[in-house]
């Protein structure tokens, strides 16, 4: 059995095809650069508890 692309698509031409997109990642507010370039917002939603990790410097 042969296999055949029939057609292709980009992921950006993928979701442009919808009026409204959402996500969810942890690291979104370090790249607002990069949603506000191609027309997304970001928004932050503080964590429900207090961060409890410690930076420790060498």
């Amino acid at each position: 059995m042969e296999s055949q692309t029939m057609a292709s698509c980009t992921f950006q031409n993928y979701f442009r095809q919808y009026e409204k997109l959402s996500g969810m990642t942890g690291t979104a507010i370090l790249n607002l650069g990069i949603y506000g370039n191609i027309g997304l917002s970001v928004l932050e939603i503080p964590p429900n508890q207090p961060m409890i990790r410690k930076i420790i410097t060498i």
